[in-house]
């Protein structure tokens, strides 16, 4: 069906190369029934004019491919009772060619609230005030600031054209028509396409709009394999040796906000130590079967940073899963973009692309945590594609999916930024003991109990606090420190250098490893859902989301 497009690929390719093996293209051009010389009839090769909008159809189903692939990977890692695994045998796909009503207001406002001149908008509290008052929006009001939060974000990767409420092609025709590629790398026989009207269920409706089509899958049980009593082997190249430790810059710590030592504990006596052991980015040399692979930590330095040239493989395996048909590769890079899974935050996804054009989708990033300090980070996934694998010594192109990305900062900067108001709130003895960022539900629980007739008052002293500090939009902290001037309240590993600390909206700055907004501002809209105390315990919870 293609071959328009086959005869034109090498048509240019056979004259561009031309002037380097006159002699081959000659022959080719002979082959390709056309008359006289190409070297006095031919003519070189004019690029038509760039056609932006199946550029954009590209994107979307690339896009949507890669979203549908994490999430059919996540169904079949859910194993059954009796030996079972879970297999998708058919996907419904829903596209919606229209936004709701009240979506539709959002995006007319922030329209007009946009500034072509920075390419930016107005702060959160201006856009609410336009908002506040429109009927549309007066059952949906819960939802609108996330939704503004979204589209924001979708501006700063795509432009203006985020704004738009209409699709520049048609979903429904590119999916539809690229059926047979989506059931082979889906690896899913039965795919079918519908409009969301066609939906019952509120969620499908409710979730699915343009440029982001819902998926539900039906799902059937399979035998596992029987497991192989041999272990996997690092795949690694008898002539290629990873490189050294890097001399950069100096090393950071990777910890959860977890290892504060409560302040009466600080006050009593020496510092404990961390929960997750502190990693350096560049770390020293240390003994054991890992010591020549470490991985830089990039994405200590800007979480903005979401694409990585030039990375090199240090090590590949065989992922250790019983899953069926398992193709799961973990691979170690020099250094990565990509967040490991700790800290209480959830790891990067996305993809590393080999210079032969395969793909490698990264479904889960974790670290080493046997080794103290330094280590490999190993990027957990699948190869596309036919063609040579990964192998040691391979160039690599890493890009982390913006959206969780900076979904995951946004809680965990919210998370600090809670922690800093409580630790500065008179009159009350809490101190963190742990903590989760993740988006099923994001909470901190600390050491102390707050009266229950105290609760209401709490609650809110919090939140007008986190207000007052999200519209002060300060910078945070991301910084190194000599271990010395932490040492009253932090445990630093041994042999550790420096440690990075992070101090969101500019406030108690601590060793953390995880990624960050880069001012308060970015967090949005913090809301405290909910506050409880357990006298028994001696324990008090806030849970809290972002919008």
């Amino acid at each position: 069906p293609h071959r328009d497009v086959i005869m034109r690929y090498i048509s240019v390719q056979y004259l561009l190369l031309a002037p380097v093996c006159p002699h081959i293209c000659e022959h080719v051009w002979k082959l390709l029934g056309n008359e006289g010389t190409m070297m006095i009839d031919g003519r070189w090769p004019a690029a038509a004019e760039v056609d932006t909008t199946l550029l954009k159809a590209f994107r979307y189903l690339d896009k949507t491919v890669r979203t549908f692939r994490l999430r059919i990977n996540t169904v079949k890692s859910k194993k059954q009772k009796g030996g079972k695994a879970t297999a998708v045998a058919k996907a419904t796909i829903y596209v919606a060619s229209e936004y709701p009503e009240w979506q539709q207001v959002v995006l007319s406002k922030l329209n007009d609230l946009f500034d072509p001149a920075t390419g930016t908008f107005v702060d959160n509290r201006e856009v609410l005030a336009a908002l506040e008052g429109h009927d549309a929006l007066s059952k949906a009001m819960k939802k609108v600031m996330p939704f503004v939060q979204f589209v924001r974000e979708q501006v700063n990767l795509h432009g203006r054209d985020a704004l738009s409420q209409v699709m520049p092609f048609d979903e429904f025709e590119v999916l539809n028509a690229n059926l047979n590629y989506l059931r082979k790398t889906l690896e899913i026989d039965e795919i079918c396409v519908l409009p969301v009207s066609s939906a019952t269920d509120a969620k499908i409706v409710n979730d699915c709009i343009p440029g982001n089509p819902f998926s539900q899958f039906t799902t059937t049980s399979v035998d596992l394999p029987p497991a192989t009593a041999s272990k996997s082997k690092v795949i690694k190249s008898k002539k290629s040796q990873p490189p050294p430790a890097t001399t950069g810059p100096e090393p950071s710590t990777e910890t959860s906000s977890a290892a504060r030592i409560p302040r009466s504990e600080a006050a009593a006596g020496p510092a404990k130590a961390a929960v997750d052991a502190p990693v350096p980015s560049s770390p020293p040399s240390e003994s054991g079967p890992t010591a020549t692979i470490n991985t830089e930590r990039v994405y200590y330095k800007d979480t903005r940073v979401l694409h990585l040239d030039d990375v090199t493989v240090l090590a590949v395996e065989q992922a250790d899963t019983d899953a069926p048909g398992n193709r799961l590769l973990k691979i170690a890079t020099d250094k990565t973009i990509f967040h490991p899974q700790g800290g209480g935050q959830p790891s990067d996804v996305g993809t590393m692309t080999m210079q032969s054009g395969r793909t490698f989708t990264v479904l889960r990033v974790d670290r080493n945590r046997d080794v103290v300090v330094g280590g490999p980070i190993w990027h957990t996934g699948t190869l596309d594609g036919d063609g040579s694998s990964i192998k040691v010594g391979d160039q690599l192109t890493q890009s982390v999916d913006a959206e969780p990305r900076q979904l995951h900062a946004r809680l965990h900067s919210a998370g600090h930024m809670l922690e800093a108001v409580v630790n500065q709130m008179p009159g009350y003895n809490l101190a963190v003991t742990a903590g989760d960022h993740t988006p099923n539900g994001p909470y901190l629980r600390f050491s102390g109990v707050v009266p229950s007739d105290q609760l209401p008052e709490f609650k809110q002293r919090l939140q007008d606090q986190v207000d007052k500090l999200v519209a002060a939009n300060a910078e945070t902290i991301n910084t190194e420190v000599d271990p010395a001037e932490i040492a009253g309240r932090f445990k630093v590993p041994p042999g550790q250098p420096t440690v990075r600390v992070v101090g969101v909206a500019g406030r108690d700055p601590c060793p953390c490893g995880g990624t960050h907004v880069t001012t308060a501002g970015e967090i949005g809209r913090l809301v405290i859902s909910d506050v409880k105390s357990k006298a028994s315990k001696k324990t008090t919870t806030v849970k809290y989301t972002v919008a």
